[in-house]
């Protein structure tokens, strides 16, 4: 006779799918709040002075404003865009110019909801982790064998430390992968590349695909005093060219040898 499960483990288990249930509610609640904002004062959610006073140029320029008409038009037939208007500069609010030491180059957002929270390759505490970042952690072990492995994809700690993790393109219609690319938010990333290039001192730029290699070669010569690590996308396609590189592991000797502090890449 199968035995009936207790009272006590019926009701723990229902609390515990009440409560998800809820936080998936607050989740949807905000991004349907978030979607009604007003995407033609986009630049208004930059937080970082710095950030601002350096991309002034390209944020008043035609190009842009025609960028933010396009994502209102979408906004307003009903689309919906990741990340949420509030997160698209995740990236650079987390690092401000003066501190990034370096750079993760990704392609767009993730397409699902609740992804995709402004950081290339990061998702938010509680999300499953996706493959490519499961790789990511894998070769972090590989090139630091005490190195723990996290239980989240949330690399908000490693943005707060200098490593810009920048997606070439900065929205993504949901579902819909590359639904955003050409539109020009490629002008305002390269411009932000271009400003690491010129104003930095010694960064490392981690370029993990044909996508980042070719966005970053699209801001012309880097400047020698910069490290440059090339390889395959983390993806499960392409990963077993990508593990074996002691990227993390070069780019913070070379951090170290030109007097910067190296990042810690733990999460957890």
């Amino acid at each position: 006779m199968k035995r009936k499960t207790s009272s006590s483990e019926d009701i723990r288990w229902a609390q515990i799918d009440q409560t998800k249930k809820t936080e998936n509610k607050q989740i949807e609640k905000k991004n349907k709040v978030d979607q009604k904002s007003d995407w033609l004062i986009l630049e208004n959610f930059i937080q970082s002075e710095t950030w601002k006073i350096a991309l002034n140029d390209v944020l008043t320029q035609k190009s842009f404003v025609k960028l933010k008409k396009d994502l209102q038009e979408r906004i307003n037939k009903g689309v919906i865009l990741f990340p949420p208007v509030s997160q698209v500069w995740t990236a650079i609010n987390l690092s401000p110019l003066e501190e990034i030491k370096v750079v993760i180059l990704g392609q767009d957002p993730y397409i699902f909801e609740g992804q995709g929270h402004g950081l290339s390759f990061s998702v938010p505490q509680g999300k499953t982790i996706p493959p490519s970042l499961v790789n990511i952690f894998k070769e972090l072990k590989n090139n630091f064998p005490n190195y723990k492995t996290p239980t989240s994809g949330n690399l908000e700690k490693w943005g707060k430390q200098g490593v810009l993790l920048l997606n070439a393109v900065l929205t993504v219609e949901k579902g819909q992968p590359g639904s955003c690319s050409g539109i020009g938010w490629e002008q305002v990333t390269s411009k932000i590349l271009s400003l690491v290039n010129e104003k930095k001192e010694s960064c490392v730029f981690l370029l993990w695909g044909q996508s980042a290699q070719t966005t970053l070669r699209g801001i012309g010569q880097i400047h020698p005093r910069h490290l440059v690590l090339k390889s395959a996308h983390p993806s499960p396609k392409s990963a077993s060219f990508f593990f074996k590189k002691s990227h993390f592991l070069q780019a913070n000797k070379f951090l170290i040898v030109k007097g910067r502090t190296p990042v810690d890449w733990n999460l957890d």
